[in-house]
């Protein structure tokens, strides 16, 4: 929902994306947030789709972070281990034997043209320096539309740094 502020707010213009959020045709907004399950399983109710991760990459060059693991407590040595082993396992799984997980999640209703496979070799679980660099920018962004305090210049430049 942030990463919708951020970019739509600022590079439509906030004015321009609070009209069309609001615009009803019908029962159907014509401008919709949809994320996760949802987003795949009604993108054929749709005419456009716009993949703001993707925005993101083009305009920042950076990927975009959607989850981090967070404690406010700290976490063994044991238990990080373990959380690493399941992701990698499971991020190995996704992108070079996708069928592991189809076969469990056949019940699924998905769309004839949206590849799961596909869009599993899309997820990456470990954040290295560019996608930490991304992160940043993007909690800077958040921070300073919320002050009010960029324009949709500056994004490309605050991207580069």
């Amino acid at each position: 929902v942030e990463l919708t502020n951020v970019l739509l707010s600022n590079l439509l213009g906030k004015k321009i994306y609070k009209e069309a959020k609001e615009k009803k045709e019908g029962n159907n907004p014509p401008v919709e947030l949809l994320i996760g399950d949802r987003a795949i399983k009604e993108r054929s109710n749709f005419v456009s789709i716009l993949d703001l991760g993707e925005v993101w990459t083009q305009i920042t060059k950076l990927p975009f972070v959607y989850a981090i693991w967070q404690s406010n407590k700290p976490i063994n040595y044991e238990t990080r281990e373990k959380l690493t082993k399941i992701t990698l396992f499971t991020q190995e799984k996704m992108h070079n034997n996708p069928e592991f997980y189809q076969e469990k999640i056949s019940n699924l209703k998905l769309p004839k043209d949206f590849s799961l496979p596909e869009y599993w070799r899309c997820l990456f679980y470990e954040i290295d320096e560019k996608s930490m660099k991304g992160l940043r920018l993007f909690l800077e962004l958040s921070k300073r539309l919320k002050e009010e305090s960029f324009s949709k210049e500056d994004l490309p430049t605050l991207a580069q740094r």
